[in-house]
């Protein structure tokens, strides 16, 4: 059994983990920038990307539109920073976590409790989330981390090693990784509302899906 996952911060608290470039820094700084950050977040997985228009953001956080261009160019550029910075944080946490375990199971099922811990505490940047993977990346200009797989690629990692160690079974590792993400998204939209956390054990459910996915892995 892997380790009581990290503590999970909301997304976008003042103390996560800064985006990589550092030419912003004082911009990220203040705290018309955060706000600004959280209220695009609530808005995007609302009415999604598309469906949002500069104005509304402007209005949701009551600033005018010459202060939201002094930060990002662009609604695209602030779409693409949530996303930025939700890889960045997610994937910090995730190595933590990883490393705090010595054996292939241990590992992997840290890396998947703590997605399913991450999810909780951000629902709305996961909303976010579902909304991009159903616009072409191509249409954007402006570049930006694919949070999904930088996830599996962390876990296709563990895997790797698994099946080098002979621990896992001869097997396609991202195909299991895959697999795995699968799975938990699939856990996570059918026991994620309040009535089902109240009347079920959430933590005793997961381990016995990841239990089922480990046993379908292993040699």
């Amino acid at each position: 059994m892997s380790a009581k996952p990290p503590s999970v911060k909301p997304l976008l608290s003042s103390d996560l983990l800064p985006l990589a470039k550092q030419k912003r820094k004082r911009k990220r700084q203040s705290k018309t920038y955060e706000q600004l950050l959280a209220t695009a977040v609530k808005v995007f997985s609302k009415k999604g990307y598309h469906n949002t228009s500069i104005e509304e953001l402007m209005d949701s956080i009551g600033i005018a539109k010459s202060v939201l261009y002094y930060y990002f160019k662009s609604k695209e550029a602030l779409f693409a920073t949530i996303i930025e910075m939700g890889v960045s944080s997610f994937i910090a946490m995730l190595k933590e976590a990883i490393r705090e375990e010595s054996d292939i199971r241990g590992r992997l099922e840290a890396a998947a409790r703590t997605y399913v811990y991450f999810y909780e505490h951000n629902v709305d940047f996961f909303r976010v989330l579902v909304d991009e993977v159903r616009i072409p990346r191509q249409n954007f200009a402006t570049k930006y981390p694919d949070f999904y797989q930088a996830y599996r690629d962390v876990l296709a990692d563990i895997i790797s090693e698994g099946v080098r160690s002979g621990i896992i079974r001869p097997l396609n590792p991202q195909v299991a990784a895959q697999a795995l993400v699968g799975m938990l998204d699939i856990f996570l939209v059918q026991h994620s509302s309040d009535d089902v956390k109240e009347k079920m054990d959430m933590g005793k459910i997961f381990s016995e899906v990841f239990g089922i996915y480990w046993n379908g892995i292993r040699s």
